[in-house]
């Protein structure tokens, strides 16, 4: 996924929080732990939400003089930690606590079995560890993580099966396993080995099974939460950005008091071209909470840069002052110079795109991409350029007149791959899917030898235009076409999305 790519996932919809300070607080071994949603625990929830940590410190401490044995604090505090965790965005902070992971664990597990909460939270901080264990590089960690929570959660649906909490992790865990970019021999493979599986469909209809209680139950404070990732998992894994809109649309907290609120609805409106409305909800944030979370910050300038606005440069700059984070810094790097290409100087461009070359790993697409762009030696196309963001924002008819007016780039050996790439993605959002096929096709063949990133994204592109017309064998056809097609970037969330076509199909 795009710049969703940091949530699309789910990983600020899970909505997740700070570090407990007090967690060797001395629990009294002759009395039972337990689990208890308090009102103290919910406005702890709800301060998370709005990113508010002194409160989130407070309550949280509150808790557990309060209610010494309640262990239900532990998950709203690790909720805490993952949060801050994944904003700061920085490998050595994972490290200095990721202790905390098992320490809450093993108290969790002296609590009362009984309890439909007590695997369901075990369940829930796992899942939440392993975003991290797998963002940092360790797989088999993330991967056991997933199993043992994917166990604990279906063992809790068949013991306590109107437990809806139940339902909202394990709705999302079975709609990713749907999209799984692995051969169904793997697959099946994998359901015999850990008894995994699941599809899109039953992922959205467990979520949807928890949207309902909440409207049947007002208060329920986790339905923000689950509205927003059914609005995620629409966008990116049902392809229906505009109805992920209309649902995002009904969450109730709002966006100036809560940045993650800000963000998922931010980040909805960029995918959908609302360039105004994203700009204005992260306007509207209030002024003492907006570098909190400072990826608002880069959508805003993402959205300026598409209306070609030269303010999308401070923006950026001010995205760069707040973030401190490893991840989307050398991204925005790449942005700015594009900024400076479209404007025609070429030598900013230069000085930009040459901070693009780190001597560190780089964990997401975008910043792979901008990674590529300045091993090049010769620079982007300025009209390509245009044509490509004028697509991303959806000014789809602006994008059609600038190719239009530059055919000579069609009949260039260094231009004509993208050249046939952008074309047909213009046509395709435009709906002028027979004009989009042979464009896109052409990329395809121009590419396919090199592994190059717009041959893949072509072909995963003429396999969503036949699934839109109800072309289902030509789909799954160029849907593997995809998959066997190896790009330095973006490759996962390429292949990913075509798993997910196939399992449409």
């Amino acid at each position: 996924m795009p710049v969703s790519h940091f949530f699309l996932v789910p990983i600020f919809i899970i909505f997740s929080c700070l570090e407990a300070r007090t967690l060797h607080a001395r629990i009294d071994a002759e009395e039972k732990l337990f689990f208890s949603l308090t009102p103290l625990l919910q406005d702890q929830y709800r301060a998370i939400l709005t990113m508010d940590w002194d409160s989130v410190s407070v309550l949280s401490q509150d808790s557990r003089l309060t209610d010494k044995n309640n262990v239900l604090v532990y998950l709203f505090d690790n909720y805490a930690l993952i949060t801050k965790l994944l904003i700061e965005d920085r490998e050595t902070s994972f490290y200095e606590v990721k202790r905390k992971k098992q320490e809450f664990l093993k108290i969790i597990r002296k609590a009362d079995k009984n309890s439909p909460y007590f695997k369901y939270v075990r369940a829930e901080i796992l899942l939440q560890w392993a975003l991290l264990n797998y963002k940092y590089g360790h797989r088999l960690e993330a991967f056991t993580d997933v199993w043992t929570a994917y166990d604990l959660l279906e063992d809790n649906i068949r013991k306590f099966p109107n437990f809806i909490l139940n339902y909202r992790s394990f709705g999302l865990l079975r709609a990713f396993l749907g999209t799984l970019p692995i051969s169904d021999s793997m697959k099946w493979l994998l359901k015999r080995t850990s008894g995994m599986s699941g599809s899109i469909d039953e992922g959205l209809a467990a979520i949807q099974k928890v949207l309902i209680y909440s409207e049947n139950n007002p208060g329920f404070i986790f339905e923000d939460e689950c509205r927003s990732l059914m609005a995620y998992l629409t966008l990116h894994l049902k392809n229906q950005p505009e109805k992920g809109w209309d649902i995002i649309q009904d969450v109730k907290t709002t966006h100036k008091s809560s940045p993650m609120v800000a963000f998922a609805k931010a980040n909805l409106a960029l995918k959908t071209g609302r360039l105004i409305t994203c700009i204005d909800i992260v306007d509207g944030i209030r002024p003492d909470k907006v570098s909190i979370l400072p990826f608002n910050l880069f959508l805003k300038a993402r959205a300026e840069m598409y209306l070609q606005l030269s303010e999308c440069r401070s923006t950026f700059s001010a995205f760069l002052k707040a973030h401190e984070g490893e991840t989307y810094r050398y991204a925005t790097y790449q942005k700015i110079a594009w900024s400076y290409l479209i404007e025609g100087d070429k030598r900013s461009y230069e000085w930009w795109i040459s901070q693009c070359r780190p001597n560190i790993e780089l964990r997401i697409g975008e910043d792979k991409d901008a990674h590529e762009e300045a091993k090049k030696s010769a620079l982007p196309n300025s009209f390509l350029l245009k044509a490509r963001l004028y697509f991303d924002s959806q000014q789809f008819v602006k994008g059609l007149a600038l190719l239009k007016y530059h055919p000579e780039l069609a009949d260039n050996s260094e231009t004509s791959l993208e050249y046939y790439y952008r074309s047909g993605r213009i046509f395709q959002g435009l709906q002028q899917y027979n004009e989009a096929e042979v464009e896109l096709k052409r990329a395809y063949e121009l590419g396919v030898a090199k592994h190059d990133l717009y041959a893949c994204n072509a072909a995963l592109q003429l396999g969503l235009i036949f699934e839109n017309t109800n072309e289902k064998a030509s789909a799954r056809y160029w849907f593997n076409r995809c998959l066997e097609v190896n790009p330095s970037a973006y490759r996962k969330s390429l292949h990913h999305k075509a798993k997910a076509g196939l399992k449409r199909l």
